[in-house]
């Protein structure tokens, strides 16, 4: 187990030259929409298999991939590859691996489904200038997908830090719901269909460690921009987050300091 955490910089999706390389996109939702940081403002296809080409123009590096939220079937074949040449097919290319999407939950949502591609045969720390992401199955529906993550570096959270969270960790969920009750209290309610988690941790640094936390902090200008945290590398969930305005930082000892954090998962709108 592992927990990754990322920088705005780390993001390079958006620097590329996006095309649907198969199947069509509905004007209405351009491919535009899959790195303009909002994941509740998706990007269509007019059909039900289809796939994005990002073009860096030279070989760029990409150690992972983060779905949004979507409305792919569990199980479907999803690929990522990358090759140097816009070439998918003979001969193969030199990156291509399956992105497994979760089983629906309980409230109709999806999970953000990510890959670790260090680990798949053919990754270069030097990366390739074509990268594809394609629906190659056949989706219920048309395919809809809210953003794309391109991580260029895998950051590790006890890594740069020192160490993960503490135990004693706290998961919130919430639900948000319009109620009205009568003068008699009488109670209805109409759900809104959309989930965010939060996560309550407390970090205890040294210095160095302090040092990396703030510079993440200051990164992302406190909850300006969102950004991409794993809780669990074993668990196929990636959080889109936004972390909080300010970070209170308690000095306990010499190179000892205790930081609370509470990670706010980004609101996904209603299921596509």
């Amino acid at each position: 187990m592992a927990t990754l955490y990322s920088l705005p910089t780390d993001q390079v999706a958006d620097s590329a030259t996006i095309t649907v390389d198969t199947g069509t996109e509905d004007s209405d939702y351009p491919k535009a929409n899959l790195v303009d940081g909002n994941v509740g403002k998706p990007a269509k296809l007019t059909g039900k298999t289809g796939s994005w080409t990002f073009d860096f123009g030279s070989a760029q590096r990409v150690d992972y991939v983060v779905l949004g939220p979507h409305n792919l079937d569990a199980g479907l074949s999803v690929k990522f590859q990358g090759n140097a040449s816009e070439s998918w097919s003979s001969p193969p290319p030199t990156v291509d691996t399956t992105i497994v999407i979760p089983a629906v939950g309980d409230d109709n949502q999806r999970v953000t489904a990510w890959k670790d591609v260090t680990g798949v045969t053919g990754y270069a720390t030097g990366g390739f200038r074509y990268w594809r992401l394609e629906v190659a199955g056949t989706n219920t529906a048309n395919v809809a997908l809210g953003e794309v993550w391109l991580g260029s570096l895998k950051r590790v959270l006890a890594t740069d830090m020192g160490r993960t969270y503490r135990w004693g960790y706290a998961l919130d969920e919430k639900r948000r719901v319009v109620e009205q009750q009568t003068e008699y209290g009488i109670i209805t309610t109409y759900d809104l269909q959309t989930r965010m988690r939060a996560l309550e941790v407390e970090l205890r640094l040294s210095d160095a460690g302090l040092t990396a936390l703030l510079t993440w902090h200051r990164a992302m200008r406190g909850r300006h921009y969102p950004t991409i945290f794993v809780p669990d590398t074993t668990v196929n969930d990636a959080w889109w987050i936004r972390l909080p305005r300010d970070v209170s930082i308690v000095r306990r000892y010499t190179n000892v300091n205790d930081v609370g954090l509470v990670l706010d998962e980004l609101a996904a709108g209603l299921p596509l």
